[in-house]
């Protein structure tokens, strides 16, 4: 009976230790199971199979890798069904995320290699909806495009419907003397638009559109320019429109050729873009509009005279009745406004150019500046130029001038010279030195350090991102090499450039963090994908990167409505309450220059704004409080901030 009994627990004993065991090895075995092709294992292959999202995830990235389509819609559904929606910076379990999850993207890739193009269409669309990637744009224009060449779509070529506004439209040419040009308009194209050029210098689209609404500033000099127009859509279609624009910031010019022995003044306005306006003491003149407009007045003592052109430009200038000398062609000029130095020089019969209010030398904080001013000789004057330019179309021996002038930074050599019908020349050298407003010293700027990226290969796209960074003229660059701490000498870095190259077969994709360098947080992304890995995609990568830093890292202005006004001792208070002009969320992750604006200072003649300098009282201020005050500065209502 005992020995039965033994037996009983026995085979008791052996049977729970093989349901035992066949437990635990059901455990072990994968739901992912690991397939060969062409020698090469794909599946799972990281130990224990959780079942978890991020598991189907990677078993799904390794069946793609090896072209198991069928394979990877299975594990993608899985981690779909565990996990809906594409993201970054995906948290798994404690402190473990997966940086990239993006299992619509892929599985509408996957389609896309089936031939399943609408499913494939409709899964990159929810992707982009839950969250962007270059990716996923680039392979919805290759969906869209294999969609219309099936459909046997006829190519479309896009609609350009652009304008320049605040601009008058002569002829069907623009004029305008805005500073800087807007451009605005649409592009449309029912099979989306997926580029556009001005002037064949590419704009950057985040993606193809079947509407991109246009709205370009362009920094133009005085003159005559061409901008052309193109766009091409997805099917290949491409439109082109020609602009012509003329910029015109100068005034009209007045030429005084004769007075008779009444008291008639005689002459011409002068202006490329047509006289519109003319007052004498106050009082409008009637005259016909054109470019050039006669004029025969009745003159009586002082005559203070302004003279605009349609775009508003204007030029002003003062005569007076007086006697006249009687020239060797008949041509008379008045003398009584003129300075007794200019007059001496008149009655010896020399040449004389006067400037209103500009000394010898100045310095300004503006990109323009008009120089007005006349020339005057007892002989007509039969050339007037700025820095080699001729100003003048019709001679006469007082005229009136009033021109525009763009200055580079630093000091601008300006020479005026003037010759009459005798040979006689008279010149006018002026120093205009352009100083940059302090918050924009590169000084100032949002301090990067860029680290090498990750899995790049070659250096050859380190030094691609990091010359195409400098060449924003945005960010204080620092690269930082596998040696060097990311730290500056004196301060550290505002922010990191952190990233890493992805290569699956010939394809690329490239991920950018930016990380804030005082709290480590990540508070950009950005990413740049390629189908091929050849060196002129991987610069093309590096450029599209840095026109999206641009894009985002957009300097960005705003005031201080606020200032602290009670305390709370269990939590801290912002010394100030600043209100951005945008809505931007890296405006308030981002380090700011706290300033304030010093009086603005003008030409005694014409008041025209020379500009005026900026008084930093803090930089490096973040949410309402900045590290330190400068010169005992402390912020008010109505002080100015801008973004680093």
């Amino acid at each position: 009976m005992y020995i039965k009994e033994m037996s009983l627990r026995s085979v008791s004993y052996f049977l729970w230790v093989v349901l035992f065991l066949v437990y635990f090895a059901g455990c072990a075995v994968t739901t992912c199971p690991k397939i060969e092709k062409d020698g090469k294992i794909y599946g799972w292959e990281k130990g224990v199979f959780r079942e978890d999202w991020d598991d189907y995830y990677a078993c799904a990235v390794s069946y793609i890798e090896g072209g198991l389509y069928h394979e990877a819609i299975w594990a993608l559904e899985k981690a779909i069904y565990k996990r809906d929606r594409d993201q970054r910076r995906a948290r798994t379990y404690g402190m473990h995320v997966v940086d990239d999850y993006f299992p619509h993207r892929e599985k509408g890739i996957v389609h896309f290699h089936l031939g399943e193009y609408h499913k494939a269409k409709d899964e990159l669309e929810l992707s982009i909806l839950q969250q962007e990637s270059d990716k996923a744009f680039h392979f919805l224009d290759k969906v869209r495009r294999t969609i219309m060449r099936l459909e046997k779509q006829p190519v479309s070529k896009p609609a350009i419907s652009v304008t320049i506004p605040n601009a008058i439209k002569i002829n069907g040419q623009f004029r305008s003397n805005s500073d800087p040009v807007v451009l605005s308009g649409t592009i449309e194209d029912r099979q989306y638009v997926s580029q556009i050029s001005l002037s064949e210098q590419p704009l950057f689209l985040k993606c193809s559109q079947q509407k991109i609404d246009l709205y370009e500033e362009l920094s133009l000099n005085q003159g005559r320019r061409e901008i052309n127009v193109m766009a091409e859509s997805l099917s290949g279609g491409v439109s082109k429109k020609r602009i012509i624009l003329h910029i015109d910031r100068s005034g009209p010019t007045v030429i005084v050729t004769q007075r008779d022995t009444g008291s008639r003044l005689i002459g011409y306005l002068l202006d490329e873009s047509g006289v519109s306006d003319f007052y004498v003491n106050g009082k409008p003149v009637h005259i016909r509009f054109g470019t050039e407009v006669p004029f025969d007045i009745e003159t009586g003592g002082s005559i203070d005279f302004m003279v605009s052109d349609m775009l508003g430009n204007q030029t002003k200038g003062d005569l007076a009745q007086s006697k006249f000398s009687y020239g060797a062609n008949k041509y008379l000029a008045g003398r009584d406004h003129i300075s007794s130095d200019a007059l001496s020089r008149f009655e010896s019969k020399e040449v004389s150019i006067e400037l209103d209010g500009w000394p010898d030398s100045e310095t300004v904080f503006v990109e323009n500046i008009h120089l007005q001013g006349k020339a005057i000789s007892g002989h007509p004057i039969d050339a007037l130029t700025l820095n080699g330019r001729n100003i003048l179309n019709k001679p006469g021996p007082v005229i009136f001038f009033n021109q525009s002038v763009n200055l580079i930074p630093g000091v601008n050599e300006i020479i005026i010279s003037a010759t009459d019908r005798s040979g006689r020349t008279q010149r006018k050298n002026i120093r205009i030195d352009r100083k940059i407003q302090t918050i924009h010293h590169p000084r100032f700027r949002y301090r990067l350090a860029i680290h090498p990226f990750e899995n790049t290969g070659e250096r050859f796209f380190n030094a691609s991102l990091a010359k195409y960074f400098v060449a924003l003229d945005r960010f204080r660059i620092r690269r930082i090499s596998d040696q060097q701490h990311p730290v500056y000498k004196n301060k550290p870095a505002d922010g990191l450039l952190l990233g890493n190259m992805n290569q699956t077969g010939s394809s690329v994709e490239v991920i950018a963090r930016f990380i804030d360098g005082k709290t480590s947080e990540i508070i950009h992304v950005m990413d740049a994908y390629s189908e091929t890995n050849d060196r002129s995609d991987i610069e093309k990568m590096a450029k599209r990167l840095s026109d999206k830093a641009l894009l985002a890292f957009h300097r960005i202005g705003g005031k201080v409505t606020g200032l602290k006004v009670k305390w709370k001792f269990w939590e801290s208070c912002p010394d100030f309450i600043v209100e951005f002009n945008e809505n931007n969320e890296l405006a308030s992750k981002t380090p700011f220059i706290l300033y304030r604006e010093n009086p603005v200072y003008y030409n005694p003649v014409t008041g025209e704004s020379l500009g005026s300098d900026t008084m930093i009282i803090s930089c490096g201020c973040g949410k309402g409080e900045c590290p330190e005050y400068f010169s005992n500065e402390t912020p008010k209502i109505g002080d100015k901030v801008i973004t680093q």
